[in-house]
Formats: C-alpha cells, structure tokens, sequence
C-alpha cells in the first residue's frame, strides 16, 4: 500500500469516526434538552397547581368568614377541636380539661395540616384556629361537618349575587402580609407532595417573595445567584391581589439528575464509543507500525544488495586473478589471494544469515542479542577485502588502527 493511500484511507476512517461521536453527541445532547423540557414542563404545572390550591384555600376561608359558621361563633356539639401532637400515640381521645369537645391526638400528625389555614376532606371541612400555646408542637383545628356548611351557607344565601359580590370585593381590597396568609411549612409540603406524584425526587431549594423585595421566607439553602435554572410563578394571579408575590424553585442537583435520567442507554451508548475509538486508534497505530516496517525492509534489502554485491564482486576478481595465464604464478600471491577469498566467502554467508533473520525478524520471531566487537578489527578486515581491488585500479589505501 502506498503512502497516499494510507493517508487517504486514514482521513476518511477519520471523518467517519468523528461523524459518529458527533451523532453520539448529539443524540445525548437531545435526550437531556428533553428532560429538561419534560422537567420544565412537571415543574411549571406544579407550581401552578399550588397557586391554584392557595387561592382555593384563601377563597374558602373567604367564604367561611363571610358565612360566619358555628365553629367561629361558639363551641357546638358537632364541631371537634383536634390537637396535631407528634408526642401522642395512634389515635388516642382524651378528655380536654379546658375544652368540652373531644381532643384528639395524632402520630405521626399529617404535615398537609400543620400551620394550614384551610383543609378540604372528604367528611369535613377542616380550619386552623392556630397555635395552642398549652403544648408543644401542637396545632388547634376546628372541623365542620358539611351539612353544617350547606345549611349556614343556604342562610346567608338568599341574594346569591350579593354574597358573591362581597366575597369578590373582600379577595379585591386583600392587602394582609404573605406571613399571615400563607406559611413555609405550607409551600414546602406542597411542594414536596406535588413533586413526588410526578415522580421528581431532586433535592430543591424555594423562595417566596414579593417582587423586588426580599423573601418572606426561603429554605435553608436558597441562593438566588446559584448557577442553575430557576423556575418562577405567582402565587397570586394580577388583578385580585395588589401585591404580586411570587414563588422561586431550583434544583442544585438538576444536571447531576439529566445525567443520570439518560440511565443504561446513554451508559452503553457511550461506552460503545469509547470502545470504538480504541479500536480505531489502534488500528492506525498497528498499520503505520506496518507501513514503517516495510520501510525499514526495503531499506534492509537495498543495504543488503549492496553488502551482497560487494563480496560477490572481489571473489570474482580474485578467481580471474588465479585463472589468468598473462600473469606468473610466482606474481599472483596465491596464498593471499585464497585469504580474501576465504574472508569474502565468510561475509558472504554472514550476509545471506542476515537476510533469513530478517525474514524470521519479520514473523516476529527473532531475539536480538547484544555483544561486544572490535571496530579497529571490523575495519582491517573490510580494509584487506578491498585491497585487492583497490591494486587493480591503481589505488592505495592506509589504515591506522590507533586513530
């Protein structure tokens, strides 16, 4: 193969190579640019639900504030009061000495009601009264039981438009502090809850806030110069709250998460690349090991028809010497002629050695064995070979060992 070739062939393995990684890439890149869309997309509708779900509960209160039930007026024997304490035992009832209803402890105590105002149930509708300062980490809850609802709110209903009017009115003209409409406990369960239904299990950090202003509250570790995406949204829509509060969340571990959401696929995926690419480079190397090779056997074979040549040459000067009848025996210096004969004899089968070890060399096989010579030696040697050549075209040759 020649060297154009092989060049050619290495560019366009190349090209190949690299439009590969590129594809690989790519579709990496676009399986992460859709999660993150996705996770856009979950995030974005949660947010929004627990915007929805505050109003809901704001609107309630509104409307039970405006309906005036019981629970607000005057103990009844059908509205309990429930203390959340994470120090009782399941579902005990114990008499309250200062409250004629029942009390009810719960554990673990259900953090959807801790420090909420309003709770939709099934069998009730249930409302925080607040903190009952008579035990610790205890919440005072009042529930109502709906038929007490319809029946309250069938009373005050008899201009339905008049009772709408003034529920519309009152969420208009709201201008309370978010520290007494809404708690932290309160977003963050939210928060958490509608999250895991969607399946996102990512560590994330929140802020709540009015815009341009410092957060009401945060969590812990919320930093509004991290170097991550925030997702935003208002916790009140325009136009029925003055104030535009809104509500920030990040997650710190979201690249870590894409990564990992690419699962076996994108390991495998990349591990065949890399495998690939090995194989690709070594390729390259064993071919222009080989290409390099060849070269250093061409070489071999002109130096060694060169070496080859040159014993050849002065064994048949010297037999012309010994065959012609012109010069006396007496003349030719037999007995020197046979040296150089002999010696070019040696070197001759010492050369034809050197190329079987090259063959065996070439299949890998051979054994390289180091050992010391004498150059002075070599030298003479090479300098007597070619004495006799050298007389027979007038020549002269000097040697001096100890140079």
């Amino acid at each position: 193969m020649s060297k154009a070739v092989l060049w050619i062939l290495t560019v366009f393995l190349s090209l190949a190579m690299i439009a590969l990684i590129a594809i690989q890439a790519y579709w990496i890149r676009s399986s992460i640019i859709s999660e993150e869309k996705q996770l856009s997309l979950v995030v974005r509708q949660v947010l929004s639900e627990i915007s929805d779900e505050i109003i809901q509960n704001e609107t309630i209160m509104h409307i039970l504030d405006e309906i005036k039930p019981p629970v607000m007026q005057h103990r009844s024997s059908s509205v309990w009061n429930y203390r959340l304490n994470s120090k009782g035992g399941e579902a005990t009832v114990q008499e309250d000495l200062h409250v004629e209803d029942e009390v009810v402890y719960y554990n673990p105590p259900d953090p959807s009601l801790k420090n909420t105002k309003v709770e939709m149930l099934d069998d009730s509708v249930l409302v925080i009264l607040g903190q009952d300062d008579r035990l610790q980490d205890t919440v005072l809850v009042s529930a109502m039981d709906p038929e007490q609802v319809r029946n309250q709110l069938s009373k005050n209903l008899s201009d339905p438009q008049v009772f709408v009017d003034k529920i519309v009115r009152k969420m208009l003209v709201e201008n309370e502090p978010i520290g007494e409409r809404l708690s932290q406990t309160q977003v963050e369960v939210l928060l958490r809850k509608k999250l895991s239904d969607r399946g996102v299990e990512i560590p994330f950090e929140y802020a709540v806030y009015e815009e341009g202003k410092r957060p009401y509250f945060n969590s812990e570790n919320f930093n509004e110069y991290e170097d991550a995406r925030y997702f935003r949204a208002m916790l009140y829509p325009k136009g029925i709250y003055s104030r535009t509060t809104l509500i920030s969340l990040y997650f710190p571990e979201e690249k870590k998460h894409l990564i990992r959401s690419m699962g076996i696929m994108g390991g495998t995926s990349l591990l065949i690349t890399l495998f690939i690419l090995t194989l690709f480079s070594l390729a390259l190397f064993v071919i222009f090991k080989q290409k390099k090779l060849s070269e250093i056997k061409n070489d071999f074979v002109n130096n060694m028809t060169h070496e080859l040549k040159t014993p050849i040459s002065t064994i048949s000067l010297a037999s012309q010497m010994l065959s012609d009848r012109s010069i006396p025996d007496e003349q030719k210096n037999i007995t020197h002629i046979s040296r150089i004969i002999q010696t070019e004899s040696r070197q001759l089968g010492f050369q034809v050695e050197r190329v079987l070890q090259m063959a065996i060399f070439d299949h890998g096989q051979l054994k390289l064995k180091s050992e010391e010579v004498d150059l002075h030696e070599i030298i003479e040697t090479v300098a007597q070979n070619f004495l006799l050549q050298l007389d027979r075209r007038g020549g002269k040759l000097e040697f001096y060992p100890e140079a």
